[in-house]
């Protein structure tokens, strides 16, 4: 069990120009995604994502820059490992920064609170309370934080009545859950919560909505939505001891990394569920619906008529395009097509 998406990126010049084309795929995402938020009516109401992993490096430029605290329930930072002392934030392993910084990038808008669960990507595998600590922080985000989203970009091995409990209480309050696929392709199922009925897990795909050669088979008991998973630039911590493939970017105001895995791509689904739930919850009255959705069908319903077809029976998004182009057109129609595809039976 572990962190998922650990594979970093060799920047040798394939890389460096299947790098810059998914910097063009992330570009899109961010437009649409802000288009969204900016299309909400409302400038102070805000969805909030958590985030639940190594932490994040309060002290990264980027961070200091673009994640908005003031106001923000413990400044946005809670540590559940027992072992951290810096209550401002703080990450020695770099995975949770890079996480956190993939929805820095793309969504500003959203309201950002980490969780801290593990100090280091090898405790996951290591602690033995660890699935403990992962119902805790869930049952702070739940109840305290009252987050619309949470992002898990791990995987464990066996699953727990305490963390069940958890993941129904999330879904019974309208909280959206995402749990990375695995990166071991078809050599194990879909890890726990992941595989959870409460919870999307999320494949990763290629620049090309096929499914990333480390992406799990599709489940048919699962729902296997998926979304760019390779090649995927961040911010990575200062106070990690991981050099390799670590960047200086000038965009990102300090280290960085390019990463892929299903566990870089659980955040990118995360930010836009925020950005449509957002979306969708200002503009209800122009939705026009007869009855308010879950939060869950929402989600759902809106994902899927974001997906393109890929080989193997995934739902891969590709939200500016959508199922069959529909989405083309959203800056002149955006309300019309988010109304047809929420009208469409899930």
């Amino acid at each position: 069990m572990g962190i998922l998406g650990e594979k970093a990126s060799a920047f040798d010049s394939n890389k460096l120009q299947q790098s810059q084309t998914t910097e063009e795929w992330f570009g899109n995402f961010k437009v649409f995604c802000q288009f969204l938020a900016k299309r909400n009516g409302h400038a102070d109401v805000k969805t909030k994502i958590a985030v639940l992993d190594t932490g994040i490096d309060a002290e990264h430029e980027f961070v200091k820059a673009h994640w908005r605290r003031d106001g923000l329930q413990d400044r946005g930072y809670q540590d559940f490992t027992g072992a951290g002392t810096d209550p401002h934030g703080s990450d020695v392993d770099g995975h949770g920064t890079h996480v956190a910084g993939i929805i820095l990038r793309s969504a500003p808008h959203v309201d950002l609170y980490v969780v801290r669960i593990a100090a280091r990507r090898k405790d996951l595998r290591r602690d033995r309370e660890i699935h403990s600590r992962v119902a805790k922080a869930l049952k702070y985000a739940i109840n305290k934080l009252e987050v619309d989203v949470i992002s898990m970009s791990f995987g464990l091995e066996g699953r727990t009545r305490e963390i069940d409990e958890q993941l129904r209480a999330a879904d019974g309050k309208g909280i959206v859950l995402f749990g990375a696929a695995s990166n071991d392709g078809n050599q194990q199922l879909i890890p726990y919560p992941a595989r959870s009925r409460f919870v999307f897990g999320i494949h990763a795909s290629d620049i090309d909505c096929q499914p990333a050669r480390f992406t799990p088979s599709p489940q048919c008991d699962c729902v296997n939505f998926g979304i760019l998973g390779i090649d995927i630039l961040s911010i990575w911590s200062q106070k990690s001891k991981e050099s390799e493939g670590v960047i200086d970017s000038q965009e990102l105001a300090g280290r960085a990394k390019y990463m892929s895995g299903t566990s870089v791509a659980t955040p990118l689904a995360a930010a836009l569920a925020a950005s449509v739930l957002t979306y969708c919850r200002m503009n209800a009255a122009e939705l026009a619906l007869r009855e308010p959705l879950e939060n869950y069908d929402y989600i759902y319903r809106v994902f899927s008529g974001m997906s393109v077809g890929s080989d193997g029976g995934y739902k891969m998004l590709l939200p500016w395009k959508g199922d069959r182009g529909r989405f083309r057109s959203y800056e002149e129609h955006l309300s019309t097509i988010m109304l047809v595809t929420l009208l469409e039976s899930a």
